[in-house]
C-alpha cells in the first residue's frame, strides 16, 4: 500500500503508480521493497523507509523504481502533469509498442494453462 493510504483519508490513482512499482521491484529484486515481521513494521517502513536498491541494479531500473516508489504522491512518477506517458516514456520500457499493446496485437510470452 501507498504510504498516504495510511496517512490521508482520501487518496488518488498515485496510490496506484505506486502499486506499479512494488511489483515492479518484486519482479525484478524478486522480493519486496519493504518487509518486516509485522504489519506495523511494515507500515512505518513504508511511510519512512527506502528500498534498497543493490549497486548492480542498471541505471534505467532504479531511474523507474525510485519514480514509481516516490513517497510524496504528487511528485510521484505517473501523477504529475504528465500522467502515464511520462511513465510510458521512460528508458525502462524502451522498445515497447505501446499503440500495438492497445490494439492487443502483442502475444504473450506464454499462456497459462489450466482448468477449472
Amino acid at each position: 500500500m501507498a504510504p498516504e493510504i495510511f496517512t490521508e483519508s482520501h487518496y488518488t490513482r498515485s496510490v496506484d503508480w505506486w502499486a506499479l512499482g512494488v511489483i515492479i521491484y518484486e519482479m525484478i529484486l524478486r522480493k519486496l521493497p519493504f518487509d518486516g515481521d509485522s504489519g506495523c513494521e511494515i507500515r512505518l517502513k513504508i511511510m519512512f523507509e527506502r528500498p534498497n536498491y543493490p549497486p548492480t541494479l542498471p541505471a534505467y531500473v532504479r531511474d523507474i523504481l525510485q519514480g514509481l516508489l516516490n513517497k510524496n504522491p504528487a511528485l510521484r512518477l505517473g501523477s504529475t502533469v504528465e500522467g502515464a506517458h511520462a511513465v510510458m516514456e521512460r528508458p525502462f520500457f524502451f522498445g515497447m509498442k505501446w499503440e500495438a499493446l492497445r490494439r492487443k496485437e502483442i502475444k504473450p510470452m506464454f499462456i497459462m494453462n489450466y482448468t477449472e
